[in-house]
């Protein structure tokens, strides 16, 4: 695939830039992000491994730097990851444990 590494850094810093300070709105106890990249891309990559393990890999990182930036304890990070496709994949963060 032809851009790959751009779209891969393009993607780390959309999700770096878009996350700079930790949620403060939260709608029903709870905050999400969904993976900023296109459904387009996420289906072109289905074979290769090593990309949606880059993929995952930039979402956890984003959530251990949402975890240092959490200013209450009680607070969770969550990363869930939707295989096969990662289309559904996303950061949430609930407002306390039983969220």
């Amino acid at each position: 695939m032809r851009g790959l590494k751009r779209k891969l850094s393009r993607l780390q810093r959309n999700i770096q830039e878009n996350h700079h300070d930790f949620p403060t709105e939260f709608h029903d106890g709870y905050w999400y992000a969904k993976i900023p990249v296109g459904q387009t891309f996420l289906m072109d990559i289905q074979q290769n491994v090593q990309i949606k393990q880059s993929l995952i890999h930039t979402l956890l990182d984003e959530a251990k730097r949402l975890v240092e930036l959490r200013v209450e304890e009680r607070m969770r990070v969550v990363v869930l990851i939707d295989l096969p496709t990662l289309w559904n994949s996303e950061l949430l963060v609930f407002q306390d444990e039983e969220g």
